[in-house]
């Protein structure tokens, strides 16, 4: 059975993650001039959910099987590709619009939890998305949970160049994220990290 995407999942929340790295390092939220946030399975328990639904679309449409560990270092252009050498061009484009169809309905309608909204509306002036996902997707998720407005900065699984320029910027700086990846780009452009899981 599959479960529905508006109920709030267990993740931790970016308050009590983020009030445990201050304690533990003696500071306060006041001392950040900006906090770059993950997106997906940071703000809101996803990755999961949408990685299965593209397995399944590939799976019961086009009998392509992909594990999800390899489905995971992937993103969605070159998931297209991989179908685009396997069946044929035509396909993965109709593929492309199955797949956007459906994650679009998906994060339209997935909540995210009360205090990651509270949080980030208390902060949201110093606080920024910082994404590897789809625009339009993440748009319409925060647009259903009332957070419309907040910036947004789009670019590939290796963040560090967004974090180097916002390092640049501002004096301290702090990346919340999920993955290895987030924490590599962080390190990569000398800025805090703090992990959600």
């Amino acid at each position: 059975m599959q479960s529905d995407p508006t109920i709030e999942e267990d993740l931790q929340n970016l308050e009590s993650v983020i009030a445990n790295f201050m304690t533990a390092n003696s500071c306060s939220i006041n001392d950040y001039d900006y906090i770059d946030l993950d997106f997906d399975d940071t703000i809101v328990r996803s990755q999961y959910r949408k990685l299965s639904i593209i397995s399944s679309i590939l799976i019961k449409k086009y009998s392509i099987n992909l594990k999800f560990s390899d489905l995971e270092k992937l993103d969605r252009s070159e998931i297209i590709n991989v179908v685009s050498s396997i069946k044929s061009e035509v396909i993965a484009k109709t593929l492309n619009s199955e797949i956007s169809a459906s994650l679009l309905n998906f994060y339209g309608a997935l909540k995210i939890s009360t205090e990651n909204k509270r949080f980030i509306s208390e902060f949201k002036d110093k606080c920024e998305i910082v994404s590897a996902g789809n625009i339009n997707e993440i748009s319409t998720c925060l647009e259903y949970n009332g957070l419309s407005g907040l910036r947004m900065v789009f670019t590939s699984l290796d963040k560090s160049k967004v974090l180097q320029d916002r390092k640049k910027k501002y004096k301290k700086c702090l990346f919340v994220g999920n993955s290895e990846d987030d924490y590599l780009s962080a390190k990569k452009s000398g800025m805090e990290f703090i992990k959600v899981t």
